[in-house]
């Protein structure tokens, strides 16, 4: 009887130790150490600063216009703004000991139009996204020198990239809707409204929106997310809470990244035509907007055991096997 007491214990012990190095839950902390020594801090929310987002059409029939099913090219870029630990206790602002993070990301959508009659015309003034299967994609965390340059739009891919990722259709949902005034009509201001005005020749289109999309780790170096288990059901949510037009709490940027690595190779702002969202102009269907989004990962996250754990693992096994010739 006191063998099988042991032999329950051995087992309860062994599979405690064996899912010491798995967490489930909705969302769930990952370690990541800013100064990329590999001993990392649990981190529950990657808190990325108001960034930008350029929206490229890629298959509209009638240039210079948004139709239903257009499949959309979205790219986006922001600096990291501050990380939380697993309490949700902030414990880490980019720039902190000269240590800078930027995230870039682009993938492709399906737009599904609403509209509202205005005067004697019906005008599309919402949307939502729709994620297109199997289309390109693309999510990069960068280490750098330097923030990204978000004026320029330059800069967020210029330093080591430290994880990599797929997007993935699970989760994925995204809309936009156009602010009207008391008339019905689309309200129209300057582009930019961050401090100086950096575009006076191009107005914007007012409204905001929503998204959520999910990606799959293929990559995490081990220095900065030390654990971490890429295409082993580790995946995250890429939160934007805000995006806006017209900016207001960060410039336009003059150029985005076209696949995450290239360095400023699109352009950005100077793309949209005079009026950003009113697609004006034989080949203007570009669309550009103010981006505010938040990272976690969700459950299950595979962490790699450290060593002294998979020795005490080893020694649980060792004693269990003892404990069976017993009894």
């Amino acid at each position: 009887m006191r063998a099988n007491q042991k032999l329950f214990m051995a087992m309860v012990a062994i599979f405690i130790l064996g899912m010491a190095g798995i967490v489930y839950a909705g969302s769930n902390p990952i370690p990541f150490d800013p100064s990329g020594s590999g001993s990392g801090t649990l981190t529950s929310i990657f808190d990325w600063k108001p960034g930008n987002a350029l929206s490229i059409d890629l298959t509209s029939p009638f240039p210079g216009t948004l139709q239903n099913g257009d499949i959309l090219q979205v790219l986006y870029q922001a600096n990291a703004g501050t990380m939380y630990d697993a309490n949700n206790v902030a414990y880490f602002t980019n720039g902190n000991n000269g240590q800078y993070f930027a995230a870039v990301a682009g993938y492709e959508e399906k737009a599904s139009l609403s509209y509202t009659l205005i005067g004697s015309t019906f005008v599309p003034t919402g949307a939502t996204f729709s994620y297109v299967p199997n289309s390109p994609s693309f999510f990069y965390i960068y280490a750098l020198n330097a923030a990204g340059d978000d004026l320029a739009g330059t800069g967020f891919t210029t330093g080591k990239m430290i994880m990599s990722a797929t997007i993935v259709s699970t989760g994925f949902g995204s809309n936009f809707s156009l602010t009207l005034d008391s008339n019905n009509n689309i309200v129209i201001s300057a582009l930019d409204e961050f401090g100086t005005n950096n575009y006076p020749a191009i107005t914007s289109v007012n409204g905001g929106g929503r998204s959520s999309v999910d990606g799959l780790i293929t990559y995490a170096d081990p220095a900065y997310f030390p654990g971490v288990m890429p295409l082993v059901d580790t995946d995250f949510t890429f939160f934007t809470t805000e995006q806006d037009a017209p900016y207001i709490t960060t410039n336009p940027s003059a150029a985005m990244s076209s696949d995450g690595i290239a360095n400023g190779d699109v352009v950005g702002a100077g793309s949209v035509g005079p009026v950003n969202g009113l697609f004006l102009g034989p080949n203007v269907t570009n669309f550009i907007f103010q981006a505010d989004s938040s990272q976690s990962f969700q459950a299950p996250i595979h962490v790699i055991p450290e060593p002294s754990t998979l020795l005490l693992l080893g020694i649980g096994i060792v004693g269990l096997a003892g404990l069976r010739k017993k009894v």
